[in-house]
C-alpha cells in the first residue's frame, strides 16, 4: 500500500531516518517537526556531527535547538506536577497508571523532552472517579464537567496554570479508549497487575508493560484515523521504539492478547505503517504472526473514513441497553453547560443552539463521507 497518498500521513517523508543537513532546515520544516512531536528527535540526530561555527549560528538551527530545549523545560515542569499528584494519590489509596507519552517518555526514550505531548495521560479505576476529582480539586486544578460519566467520552481533563504561566493538563481516562469496541478490552486491574515501575518519575509511578503499551499505541492510532484526523509521527515512532524494547516474554504476551481480543489486523497494519517510515528489525515472533494476518486482512484497517459507521460501532459495542440510551442522550442532547461552552459568545437560547449544533455536526460528517 502506498501510504504517502493518504492525507493522514502528509509530509512524513521529511522525517526519514537519515539526518538532514543544517542547510536543509527551513522554518516550514521546523514548524512541521514541532507539530508532529519530532523536534527533539530531529535535533538529536545532529549530535555527534562536526558542525561548523557557521552552521551552529544558522538561524534555522538555533530555532530547532530552541524548540527542542523548550520541550525539555516543559517536561521538567510537568514532572514536578506529576510527582505531586502521584504522591497524593498514593496517600489516598488511589491507583494510577501512566499512559502514552507520560510513561513512554521515561520508559523508551532517552529523555522525556524527546516525547512531547499536550497533556499528561493517566488511567484510573472508574470506581475511584469521585476520589480522583476531589484530589485534583484539592490541588487547585479546574476539573472539566465531563467527569460525569457518559457513553461518548470516557475521560475528563484537570487543568492548572503554574506561576510561570505553563498550563499543566491531566487527561484522566476511566476507560482506556473512547471507542466502545476497544474500551472493555483493557481491564484496569489486569493492566495494573502487569504494569512496570518507572523509578525515574517516582517510587509510585507505574506505566503499562511494553506489550500492553504497544497494543494501546496501535488502537490509539486506529481511533484517530477512524475519526479522519491527522496522524502524528511521534505516535508511529512510539511503535517503532516499543518493538525494539520488547523481550521474548513481551512478544508472547502481545500475541496472546491480540489473538484473544481480535486486534491482530489493527496491530499488523499500524506496525506496517510505522516501519514504512522508521525502519527497524521487527521481533521474529511478531513478524511471523503478522505475515499471516496481512494475507487475511490486507489493508482493511486503512480504508476510507466512514463517520456514520464509526457512530454505529460506538453504539453497537456498548455493553447494555441503558448504556446505549445514555449514548443517544449525550449525543443529541448534551448538558446545556457544554452547549454554552461550545458557543461562549452566543446570545441565542439553548434550544436554538442545540439545533445549530445538530446542523453543523451533520454537515461536518457529510463532508467526511465525501472525502
Amino acid at each position: 500500500m502506498d501510504f504517502t497518498k493518504n492525507k493522514a500521513f502528509e509530509g512524513f517523508d521529511a522525517l526519514a531516518n537519515d539526518v538532514v543537513s543544517v542547510d536543509q532546515l527551513t522554518p516550514q520544516l521546523i514548524e512541521f517537526l514541532d507539530k508532529q512531536g519530532f523536534v527533539g528527535i530531529h535535533y538529536q540526530r545532529f549530535d555527534g556531527l562536526q558542525l561548523s561555527q557557521g552552521q551552529l549560528a544558522c538561524a534555522n538551527f538555533r530555532e530547532l535547538r530552541l524548540k527542542a530545549h523548550l520541550w525539555t523545560a516543559v517536561a521538567m515542569v510537568r514532572l514536578e506536577a506529576l510527582q505531586l499528584v502521584l504522591c497524593e494519590a498514593q496517600a489516598q489509596g488511589i491507583s494510577v497508571l501512566l499512559l502514552k507519552g507520560a510513561a513512554l517518555g521515561y520508559q523508551i526514550y532517552e529523555s522525556p523532552g524527546l516525547r512531547p505531548g499536550v497533556d499528561i495521560d493517566v488511567y484510573i479505576d472508574k470506581k475511584q472517579i469521585d476520589q480522583v476529582v476531589g484530589l485534583f480539586t484539592a490541588l487547585g486544578y479546574d476539573v472539566d464537567a465531563t467527569h460525569e460519566e457518559s457513553q461518548i467520552c470516557f475521560q475528563f481533563c484537570a487543568v492548572k496554570m503554574t506561576d510561570g504561566g505553563q498550563a499543566i493538563v491531566f487527561d484522566v481516562h476511566y476507560q482506556i479508549n473512547n471507542q466502545a469496541q476497544y474500551a472493555a478490552l483493557f481491564d484496569f486491574q489486569s493492566l495494573l497487575s502487569n504494569s512496570l515501575e518507572i523509578p525515574s518519575i517516582s517510587g509510585s509511578a507505574r506505566g503499562l508493560s511494553m506489550a500492553h503499551a504497544y497494543v494501546l499505541a496501535c488502537v490509539h492510532l486506529q481511533g484517530h484515523f477512524s475519526q479522519g484526523e491527522q496522524i502524528k509521527a511521534v505516535w508511529l515512532y512510539d511503535i517503532h521504539l516499543l518493538l525494539q524494547k520488547m523481550t521474548r516474554a513481551d512478544q508472547k504476551l502481545v500475541l496472546q492478547f491480540i489473538e484473544i481480543s481480535q486486534l491482530g489486523a489493527v496491530c499488523a497494519r499500524w506496525t506496517e505503517v510505522s516501519l514504512h517510515w522508521f525502519e527497524a528489525d521487527m521481533p521474529d515472533m511478531v513478524k511471523d504472526y503478522f505475515a499471516g494476518v496481512a494475507k487475511q486482512h490486507k489493508s482493511s484497517c486503512l480504508n476510507g473514513v466512514n463517520p456514520v459507521r464509526q457512530l454505529w460501532d460506538q453504539f453497537y459495542y456498548l455493553s447494555s441497553t441503558r448504556a446505549r440510551f445514555d449514548f443517544l442522550k449525550h449525543l443529541f442532547f448534551p448538558a446545556s453547560q457544554r452547549i454554552r461552552d461550545k458557543y461562549p459568545n452566543s446570545k441565542l437560547s439553548i434550544p436554538i443552539l442545540y439545533g445549530r449544533r445538530a446542523i453543523s455536526g451533520l454537515f461536518k460528517r457529510l463532508r467526511k463521507i465525501r472525502m
